[in-house]
This record gives C-alpha cells, structure tokens and sequence, in this order.
C-alpha cells in the first residue's frame, strides 16, 4: 500500500538483535505474535483503535551492516494510524496529575464501551494500561498494542500483560510455565480498574497485586484502613461511590468482578459526567501543558524518547514534525517507512536542520541510500535513507551522546 505524502503514521517495526533465520524457533514464534496481532485488529470495526494501514511480513529487504559486511535484513513492519495527541499517561503525569471526577466518569463510560464492543468479538486484549491508550484528534481515546490480544471463547492460560495492571490470578503466576485457566475479559476488567484509579487520584492503587505489596494487602484484608490511607495521601475525600466501584473491579476472585452492564448502571457514573464540551475543554488546556516525547526541543528539531515498541511518524512537508531518539546510542534506532523520495525527505531534513547553531553537517547522497550526520555539542544525530522500491523509502533515525575526553 503507497503510504500518502505528508500523513502521519505510527509504525511498528519488529527487528532482532541478530539476522535471524527462519528455522529458529523464537524467531517463529515472534513471527505468530505478529501475524497474530495483525488478524486481530484486521477483525475490528470501531473507531476506538487505531487503524491499520499497512503491514509486511515477508518481503522485509533492508540493507544493514553486521560486522562490517553488508546483508540484506528481513525487517516486519506493520504501519498504523498515527494518533496525534500521545497517550492518557502523559495526560496524568506531574505537574498536571489527577483528572476532575466529571471526566474521569466520561472516560471510563467510554472505555465500558471500547471493551463492550471487544466483549461482542471475544477478544481479550490482556495489556490494557495508561501507556496504550492514545488519544486521537479529537480527544477521544485509541487502544493500541494488540500484541498481546486473543480472540477466543476459551480460559487463556499464558501469563502475560504488564504487570502494574495485572490481576493476582496471572501475576501470581510470574514465575510458571502457564498459569491457570483465566477469563481473559475478567482480566481486562481489573486493569480497567487500576486504570480508573490512576486518573481519579493520580497515582495507582498498589505496585502489585501481591500480598507482598504492603498496599494490596491493605486493600484485600482491610478496605477501611485503604481508603483512609488513599485519603490522606491524596488529600481530598474519596467519592463512596468511587470506592465502592473500585472495590468490586479490583475484586482478587475474578468470578466477583462486575459485567460491563453492573458497571454502566453503577451509581458513580450515572450522575455529574462532564459532557462533551467539558471533556474537550478539558483536554484541551491540558494539552497546552503535556510535553509529549517527541517534544521536547532542541530548536526546532524535536528529539523524544521513543515509547517501546511503537513507533511513531514524522511529517513531511515544510519542516520536521519530530524525531525521535533512544538512550542507548545507535543500539537501536527509531524507524519508518515513506512513500516520498530519499532524496526529498533528506533534503527536508536539511533545510530544517540549517536552521538550528549547530557548527558541523555533513550530507552523503548516492542512488540508493542517503546519510545526513549532525555533529553537536553533546550528541550525534544520524539519519540514514534507503530506497526499498520506486514507492517506499526506509528512514532510519539515530541519536547518540557524545563522549567528551
């Protein structure tokens, strides 16, 4: 598919640590993770989660150094809608914290829907988290990350997820082969309970959901003493309808979880939700204040940190929208693909970085692969073009520190 010029995208792009051959068994398995990830999402008709665009998953030819030779890597990619407006954590993180109690409640009737619709398709999507919840143009919200997800009507047995936001009937399993037979949607309930308590209060409700956390216990053997803790620590009364809701989403027995229908009748979200003007409003302003990874400027050349294993676009047109970098040096790189020319994409670049004090550029153009290199104070930046085929360029950016002796 020729990926339109100037759009954004959020690409995805699966890369081993070594040329892996096809006869190795993780390999194998890491190719049914994403082939299972795309027969996901390619089942799902809702506006609640970023669409697919494109994916790739066997004619991947990108030309690498290993060693000092030159191979050809067999590079996956699956290239999603790019959601503009970062995702729910950035929206709760100091020094903006908690969400007004009004629009706490709109999110969480708009997530009750999102898992309703994934109820009706049997899917379980098990890494539901701040993190991978986006929010799109309009400020409404768009799961990511189905990497993890299962469509079935059968108990789920692998223990997987984030476990912040895992339920004790898979966390207590870390250490096992498989853990006992859950309820996948179950699962997804509780950590819409974790949640919902993040943006409520600003902080989680526990590390874990392990007796050993000292906070999880609290909540298991004594929910007064946990709340009165939460209180205080939080500085504000807690709603009793909050609590009480809580309490039954974060139940330890899955089988005491509310269904998606207890929750929409449930007391705390029939009344004071913020209507569309509010949640907007709130969103909004907000938004002047996030400063999302790839904000974080140096002139006008934007450089991030790149959230693992999403991987998100640049724009095209009079000036960079924004890069991206990693803390490990060239050890991994950020990486997309393009329907526009190496030749019109380096020359952006270019023009862009001209504009920025910066003493030395470099510039390397040949037929089939493009190389800018910036010399700074404190770091190198690096991006790397190839032309894959007459409608797809490869970019690879790069950003490492420099080491002063």
């Amino acid at each position: 598919m020729k990926l339109a010029t100037g759009e954004l995208y959020a690409a995805k792009l699966f890369k081993l640590d070594k040329i892996p051959t096809h006869s190795e068994q993780a390999y194998a398995k890491w190719i049914a993770d994403v082939v299972q990830e795309v027969n996901v999402v390619k089942t799902l008709q809702t506006p609640y989660i970023a669409q697919l665009h494109d994916y790739n998953f066997t004619n991947g030819a990108i030309e690498r150094k290993l060693e000092n030779k030159k191979v050809i890597f067999d590079a996956k990619y699956i290239i999603y809608e790019y959601v503009e407006n970062g995702d729910l954590i950035e929206y709760i993180m100091p020094p903006l914290n908690k969400l007004p109690e009004n629009v706490c409640k709109r999110i969480f009737y708009e997530m009750l829907i999102i898992l309703k619709y994934f109820e009706t398709q049997n899917l379980a999507h098990r890494d539901l988290k701040l993190e991978n919840i986006a929010v799109g143009k309009d400020f409404h919200l768009k799961i990511l990350d189905f990497g993890f997800s299962k469509i079935t009507k059968s108990l789920l047995t692998t223990y997987i997820g984030t476990e912040a936001y895992m339920p004790p009937e898979i966390i207590e399993y870390k250490n096992s082969k498989d853990c006992p037979p859950y309820n996948g949607q179950k699962a997804d309930i509780f950590s819409l309970g974790v949640i919902i308590f993040c943006m409520y209060l600003g902080t989680p409700p526990f590390k874990v959901a392990l007796k050993r956390d000292p906070r999880y216990k609290q909540f298991v053997e004594n929910k007064l003493v946990f709340w009165n803790i939460i209180s205080h620590a939080s500085k504000c009364p807690i709603n009793e309808n909050f609590a009480d809701l809580i309490c039954k989403i974060l139940a330890s027995d899955p089988l005491n979880r509310p269904t998606i229908e207890q929750m929409l009748a449930h007391p705390w979200i029939k009344d004071n939700i913020a209507t569309e003007e509010q949640y907007q409003c709130e969103f909004r302003e907000r938004r002047k204040r996030v400063r999302l990874p790839f904000e974080s400027s140096i002139g006008k050349l934007s450089i991030g940190a790149v959230p693992m294993g999403i991987y998100k676009g640049i724009e095209l047109k009079d000036k960079i929208k924004s890069l991206y970098r990693y803390m490990k040096g060239y050890d991994k790189v950020t990486s997309l693909y393009s329907s526009l020319c190496p030749n019109i994409i380096l020359r952006v670049l270019y023009d862009a970085i001209k504009k920025l004090p910066i003493p030395q550029i470099a510039i390397d153009d040949s037929s089939s692969k493009c190389k800018l290199t910036v010399n700074a104070n404190e770091f190198m930046f690096k991006v790397k073009l190839y032309k894959v085929s007459d409608d797809i360029t490869y970019i690879e950016l790069m950003l490492c520190k420099v080491i002063r002796l």
